[in-house]
């Protein structure tokens, strides 16, 4: 079930990402398809918990539950990044940086959301999908810290508007 919920979430994000406008639906589209993504992790996570229910090691179920908390917690920061900021997004008021960092977080986002699929169809690869999410979600915190201060620091006109 999950597995739907995920993979609709990453097809409306990549969409959005597609159509690449700062235009306020397509900010709200993307924030959309990073929700249903997030509910798709939510439900995975919730059916991971309950399975590791069985482990007797509090070591191991940490471990098995670990990976899912970091792409939850980037996604929840990130939609309210661009929840916040919209207007400013969507005014086109941002660096050209932003852009990019925000292009980056969603690609390495939808890698690792990728990865919890390709874990789920075959449980040996386990420990790869698990490197795989922690070294990008590292990249995502810089990503995420990046935009913030972006956001609130370095809001431009890009040059746009100088008159000579």
């Amino acid at each position: 079930m999950f597995d739907i919920i995920i993979i609709t979430g990453i097809l409306i994000t990549t969409f959005t990402m597609i159509i690449g406008t700062n235009h306020p639906n397509t900010l709200f589209g993307l924030n959309v398809g990073l929700i249903v993504i997030l509910f798709g992790v939510l439900m995975c996570l919730i059916k991971k918990w309950n399975e590791s229910f069985s482990v007797k090691n509090i070591y191991e179920l940490v471990l098995d539950v670990l990976p899912y908390f970091f792409i939850i917690f980037s996604i929840i920061i990130s939609v309210y990044i661009i929840g916040k900021y919209s207007k400013k997004i969507s005014s086109d008021l941002v660096s050209d940086s932003f852009k990019n960092f925000k292009n980056w977080f969603l690609i390495f986002t939808l890698i690792q959301v990728t990865s919890i699929l390709y874990y789920n169809s075959r449980p040996n690869d386990k420990k790869k999908s698990d490197f795989l999410i922690y070294v990008l979600g590292i990249f995502n915190s810089v990503f995420l810290i990046i935009m913030y201060t972006s956001l609130v620091y370095f809001t431009t006109d890009g040059f746009r508007n100088i008159t000579m």
